[in-house]
């Protein structure tokens, strides 16, 4: 209906109600780019934000930003910093890969802005050329709706809870510290192909290992979380004998300690010990 109209820049803007609402971008510029047209298409609303890093990395004639936070005109809105000094999306183009956080929640997480400016800084120092990327959140409840709507669309995640253990099924190439812990937190496409990584592990086993004489009186690690379970991969790894597991939910805790056949101590006797 607005092709009817003749127009130098078509402006077709939704709102989105969820994090796959923001693939929908994707469809309307390519109808838009098989007409011929000059566009600027995105989703308003807290869960369309997405969607304007993409309009932009897919050729939007411009995008709407805030001069700071609190002179927003749409919910979802970024400010100009942020589009600037932390997304560079003026530098950014088509070629960009889509890479981020999976995770839910993942509101909390302020790590979108040290990634997207060590890339830049990457990308400024390198005397090659280099592959772009743009680092974003992926609030995602379902890990399986998320995978089947966004694998193809992106190069590389970061993975937190509660996906660290699901998404293991999905890679080609699970490396030494992914199946020795059952946790992946970070993955790679490499030629069309999954690589996945414990990089909590190696870092646990990094920073203990010049100090691992001191840990055989033994270890107490509390909870039965994916980093309980990567720190004991990394003191087996290590060669740490007495590792004791103790936390709230006792099932886990149990389990836990049968999968990697280690002792549960019950919150009860361990704490009254202490005590």
């Amino acid at each position: 209906q607005m092709l009817q109209q003749s127009a130098d820049i078509y402006k077709l803007v939704y709102t989105a109600g969820s994090l796959a609402d923001n693939l929908t971008v994707y469809r309307l510029i390519e109808t838009a780019r098989q007409r011929g047209i000059r566009y600027v298409i995105h989703a308003m609303g807290k869960e369309g934000q997405l969607s304007r890093i993409i309009g932009a990395l897919q050729g939007n004639e411009f995008s709407y930003v805030s001069l700071n936070a609190s002179t927003q005109t749409a919910e979802g809105q970024l400010t100009l910093n942020a589009a600037r000094n932390i997304f560079f999306l003026h530098e950014k183009s088509e070629k960009t890969r889509l890479i981020g956080l999976l995770g839910y929640p993942v509101e909390q997480s302020s790590g979108w802005q040290l990634h997207n400016r060590l890339l830049h800084r990457k990308k400024q120092e390198s005397p090659q050329p280099f592959t772009d990327f743009i680092y974003v959140n992926f609030p995602a409840a379902d890990f399986e709706h998320f995978w089947e709507s966004w694998e193809p669309r992106v190069s590389g995640l970061s993975i937190t809870l509660p996906h660290k253990t699901k998404i293991i099924s999905r890679l080609d190439f699970p490396a030494k510290s992914v199946e020795v812990s059952g946790v992946c937190n970070t993955a790679i496409k490499r030629n069309g192909k999954w690589w996945g990584f414990n990089t909590d592990l190696m870092a646990i086993y990094e920073v203990l290992q010049p100090h691992k004489d001191l840990l055989q009186e033994g270890l107490l690690i509390y909870g039965a979380g994916a980093t309980s379970r990567s720190a004991i991969a990394a003191m087996q790894e290590l060669g740490v004998q007495n590792i004791f597991i103790a936390c709230r939910d006792e099932a886990k805790g149990f389990r836990l300690a049968e999968d990697f056949r280690i002792e549960y101590l019950p919150e009860s006797e361990w704490l009254q010990q202490q005590l």
